[in-house]
């Protein structure tokens, strides 16, 4: 279960945004990653799905053949991030699977126990949240 909300993701995707001045969205193909691979990757982001959630993360990175990994494109930057493109590790959820507030609020509810009417969750007890 997640320690943090849907709106406190929401507004540590919305400060990224802004903090990093995200222009351009460069949608993934083998012809845009060769465009991808000229540019500085101080100022390039990668969005991509991850085994539980889809994250944006500094950098210029391909993961389409790691199993539930998957590279959707690449965000540019007006402002650059710092570090070492080698090592360094910065990332932010752009999505989030997250307990239903209504349903089962808790996120230990098992699922005889949700509503099948619920409108937030479908009456699954659980959301997926896009921050993009």
């Amino acid at each position: 279960m997640s320690d943090f909300t849907a709106a406190e993701y929401q507004d540590a995707f919305n400060d990224w945004y802004e903090d990093y001045e995200i222009g351009e969205f460069i949608e993934y193909s083998e012809e845009n990653w060769e465009k991808v691979q000229k540019m500085d990757p101080h100022y390039l982001w990668t969005h991509h799905s991850t085994c539980e959630d889809e994250k944006v993360t500094a950098g210029a990175s391909v993961y389409n053949n790691s199993c539930c990994w998957q590279t959707f494109g690449w965000y540019v930057a007006a402002e650059p991030w710092v570090g070492d493109p080698e090592t360094y590790y910065e990332s932010y959820k752009s999505s989030a699977y997250l307990p239903c507030e209504t349903c089962n609020p808790d996120g230990e509810g098992n699922e005889e126990d949700f509503d099948p009417e619920c409108e937030f969750c479908s009456g699954e007890g659980w959301v997926n949240h896009y921050f993009d």
